[in-house]
């Protein structure tokens, strides 16, 4: 929902516009998310690089019954992210069936 303030302080909300396409592409070796959103009659360009919300000494476990097991981290990053100046910003996750989902 975006609110628009009038001149005498009064907000009057105005309803968010819908991206008519969304088109993405992901590059080879995974590390670019190119995404092209189409609002209005304005097109918006986006390249997003992975990122973990994990700090690089993370470690996985699996805690059961058993005890406290290590795991291996061997999924691809799948979140993304672009941090661009006059507030560009975009987060994103591709899904594993190819699915687009986040906030530009």
């Amino acid at each position: 929902l975006l609110l628009a303030a009038t001149a005498g302080g009064t907000a009057a909300a105005e309803p968010p516009e819908i991206a008519t396409e969304v088109h993405h592409a992901l590059s080879a070796d995974g590390q670019v998310l190119n995404v092209q959103l189409v609002v209005g009659n304005r097109t918006h360009n986006y390249s997003l690089t992975p990122f973990s919300v994990f700090s690089t000494s993370a470690t996985l476990q699996e805690h059961s019954a058993g005890g406290i097991k290590p795991l291996e981290d061997r999924q691809p990053r799948r979140t993304f992210r672009s941090r661009q100046e006059f507030g560009s910003w975009a987060t994103a996750a591709l899904a594993e069936d190819g699915s687009l989902s986040g906030f530009f």
